[in-house]
């Protein structure tokens, strides 16, 4: 998905009308290696927890990976304990941060088959769970919660050999064309019964126009790109048809990629 990504950057800063001055995305803090990595979990966590023959963490009862980092992001804590509001049994997390501090999460769950991959509660309860500012350099203007929704461009992914479900929920702040990302969420369920929920919860722009710059297109991705990381997603299941550009603008959290 990666080369996918940058070869579409620019079609997204069109599409999202960013203009060539300075840019708004992460910075990636100094890497921490997987050794500090797991000598700063609790004990318990160290047991859930291992390296793989990729030489990436792994979370070791769902088979998902948390990959190092990239696109300005970079893999900082491990440990136990799901997102606020999350139910599953043995929950888990990989946690992300830039230069000014936790910015994404991987969070893995063991849920009751049949289950909701995503709620309506739980993903209106990220926002005041998670303590994230929607004043505080922030633009001006209506917020609006934001599914838990299926999007038409992207309805599944193959996870674990088979097709899952592919869930988003996000909340936003801003009038149209100047709409800040307050947090951006997707799950999926894999066959196995572990729910992975990726989230991006970035740093508001500067008051009062909205995201300004060149800014990596993945930026508005986030939470696809995590999930790709995690479960080692086929390039191919992302859309990748030149004759229509708009398809990967389709999956970013604006009101209008989610239906009424």
């Amino acid at each position: 998905m990666r080369h996918l990504l940058l070869r579409l950057s620019a079609v997204l800063l069109l599409v999202l009308g960013a203009d060539p001055v300075l840019a708004q995305s992460h910075v990636a803090p100094a890497p921490v290696s997987n050794a500090d990595l797991l000598s700063q979990a609790s004990d318990d966590a160290r047991a859930a927890f291992g390296v793989g023959a990729d030489g990436w963490i792994h979370h070791l009862a769902s088979g998902f990976a948390c990959q190092s980092g990239g696109h300005g992001i970079g893999l900082t804590k491990i440990g136990l304990g799901g997102l606020p509001g999350q139910t599953g049994a043995n929950a888990a997390f990989c946690e992300y941060s830039d230069t000014d501090g936790p910015v994404a999460r991987l969070t893995f769950s063991r849920d009751a088959a049949g289950s909701d991959v995503l709620t309506r509660d739980f993903c209106r309860g990220l926002t005041a769970g998670l303590r994230l500012s929607v004043t505080v350099g922030r633009i001006p203007g209506n917020a609006a919660q934001l599914g838990p929704t299926r999007h038409e461009t992207l309805p599944s992914l193959p996870i674990g050999g088979q097709s899952a479900p592919l869930w988003r929920c996000a909340h936003v702040q801003g009038p149209a064309g100047a709409t800040a990302i307050i947090f951006d969420a997707a799950a999926v369920r894999a066959p196995n019964g572990w729910t992975l929920i990726a989230i991006h919860t970035p740093k508001g722009p500067p008051c009062c126009r909205g995201y300004q710059g060149i800014m990596d297109g993945s930026f508005f991705l986030l939470p696809l790109v995590l999930i790709d990381w995690a479960a080692d997603v086929p390039d191919s299941a992302f859309p990748h048809d030149p004759n229509d550009p708009f398809a990967w603008d389709r999956l970013t959290a604006k009101r209008e990629n989610y239906p009424r």
